[in-house]
């Protein structure tokens, strides 16, 4: 914080307070070294990041208004108002008022031309993907048999843009670097969160910010880059420590997870003396089987309930997953059990503009359970944390043959989960996975968490008890055959007696309601809970 180089690069252990450091350098430079706010870059990957910085400057300084703070925001919102506000963007043929267009309707926009046009543009499922790797000078499927007309596609997008004055997220960055350099114009301060991150465009953003007068403040983490495929890299703090003669400092104390978790998620990482902890060892790590994904969302169900009767607030706990798809589930299983949840939602490019990632995790202002992607729930923390689907095909997901990159990236994403926990951590797996690419069966990345770091040993129903499990659901369907709660044969005194169930835990209790899958039963002692009737536990009396 103290320190007067040109730039500084703080590598920051997870969960060693890299957020506390950066508002702590931005109010330093303000308060003790005078720099004004409005000379001031703080450029952060999320919303949340950058609220909190706002309303930190704000409590040390009552004046910190909007104006005060323009240049505190994500890389695409701060671009987004330099073109706006101070940049000649009538250079470039635009005007002040340019849109910004969504990916869902620069898409429609680039199909309109295909067709206008006549041209032929291969792999249409992964348009806007092959027309960014394009603009970059990549090839999204290395070298073609044949060429298309993707190139003059990317042409003619440009234009058409220009005349509707309108301008996609990457345009803004690209847009933003390039009359930075001759515009006369530079923060003296520019602070940068989670630097890791950071892609080539953000990158030459960064670079033509900063004037031979501007001071480089960044922090990040080497062991959360989880976005590659985006075009970061582990080699970008070598890069800016080159080319800026940056200081490298470091924050290698964790003081966010257990010692057991900490230690657990170490097994994860290239080098596992970059990271310590200063906590207790706790509760040990929970591993689980379930049969499939609805089993496992019925399980987690009734665990979460017990967690919150206990004291752990909803928004303290969080499910994880690898892939969006596999959330349904759980929304559904949650909902029909009472339990708040705040789900990852698909933002448009309106209401994600200030967001560096299609994808932001649910707003921390909620009281609800957090279900999101492990890409979404990186710089968050919850006392509970639930990672869900951990096969071969989800976690890791299948990596091509000899791309070590890939492998070493699906692990550190594995290590970006586990480091979300503070308290408690359990880790599930299906017997039978829904999707057929998915391996049936632990992950092998839980063989490598030691069994000393376990709760308990793993000996929940696999692939041994599936006999057991279809016997349960014929017999299940043969008892409500022959006495169906609510069946439409029933008489009135039949119907009185069947309303009363036992069920071997929670005593005896009354169905409430049934659909076609399950049975909604209320205990006096525990509250409405609700069984598959496949899995039915219940006995009626």
């Amino acid at each position: 914080m103290l320190d007067e180089s040109r730039a500084v690069l703080v590598n920051a252990a997870v969960g060693s307070g890299k957020t506390t450091v950066l508002i702590a350098k931005a109010l330093y430079e303000h308060t003790a070294r005078g720099v004004p706010l409005r000379e001031m870059a703080v450029l952060t990957f999320t919303n949340k990041a950058a609220d909190e910085i706002r309303e930190r400057m704000r409590a040390a300084d009552p004046d910190a208004g909007d104006e005060e703070t323009a240049w505190f925001g994500t890389f695409h919102s701060v671009a987004l108002r330099l073109l706006q506000q101070v940049l000649p963007v009538g250079e470039l043929g635009f005007t002040p008022s340019f849109a910004v267009l969504a990916p869902d309707e620069e898409l429609e926009l680039a199909e309109r031309l295909i067709g206008t046009h006549g041209l032929c543009v291969k792999y249409r499922n992964k348009l806007i993907k092959r027309m960014e790797a394009f603009a970059s000078g990549r090839s999204l499927y290395g070298v073609m048999k044949r060429e298309d007309d993707i190139g003059r596609l990317c042409e003619l997008l440009a234009a058409e843009k220009l005349r509707l004055n309108a301008m996609n997220f990457d345009d803004l960055l690209k847009n933003a670097a390039r009359l930075l350099r001759s515009a006369g114009w530079s923060p003296r301060r520019v602070i940068v969160d989670e630097f890791q991150d950071c892609d080539a465009l953000q990158t030459e953003l960064l670079r033509a910010m900063a004037s031979p007068e501007t001071k480089l403040f960044v922090v990040g983490d080497p062991n959360q880059v989880i976005y590659s495929w985006r075009g970061g890299g582990r080699d970008i703090f070598r890069r800016f420590a080159a080319e800026f003669g940056a200081t490298e400092l470091s924050l290698p104390v964790n003081y966010r997870s257990s010692a057991t978790i900490l230690e657990a998620a170490k097994f994860f990482l290239e080098d596992r003396s970059q990271l310590e902890g200063i906590r207790d060892p706790g509760a040990g790590i929970v591993v689980r089987n379930h049969y499939n994904p609805f089993l496992e969302a019925v399980s987690l169900a009734e665990t979460i309930w017990r967690l919150h009767e206990t004291g752990a607030p909803w928004r303290e706990i969080a499910v994880l997953f690898r892939l969006q798809r596999q959330s349904a589930a759980l929304e559904d299983t949650f909902a029909r059990r009472g339990i708040p949840f705040a789900a990852q939602m698909r933002k448009s490019a309106k209401e994600a503009l200030a967001a560096e990632s299609e994808n932001e995790a649910p707003s921390a202002e909620v009281d609800a359970v957090r279900l999101m992607t492990l890409h979404a729930c990186k710089g968050l923390e919850f006392r509970c944390v639930f990672i869900v689907g951990v096969n071969y095909g989800l976690i890791p997901m299948h990596t091509s043959p000899g791309r070590w990159e890939e492998q070493e990236e699906e692990r550190r994403l594995f290590f970006v989960g586990i480091t979300r926990a503070k308290d408690y951590l359990e880790l599930s797996y299906y017997t039978s996975p829904d999707d057929p690419r998915v391996m049936p069966g632990k992950s092998g990345y839980l063989s490598m968490i030691p069994a000393r770091l376990l709760e308990a040993p793993d000996d929940a129903p696999g692939e041994a008890d599936l006999q057991g499990y279809r016997r349960m659901i014929l017999e299940n369907r043969g008892k409500r055959g022959a006495q169906d709660v609510f069946g439409p044969e029933r008489t009135e005194e039949a119907s009185a007696g069947a309303k009363r169930t036992l069920h071997p835990r929670y005593g005896e209790g009354v169905v409430e309601s049934e659909d076609e899958t399950s049975y909604t039963v209320g205990f006096a002692q525990y509250g409405t809970k609700i069984f598959s009737k496949d899995f039915c536990p219940l006995e009626f009396l």
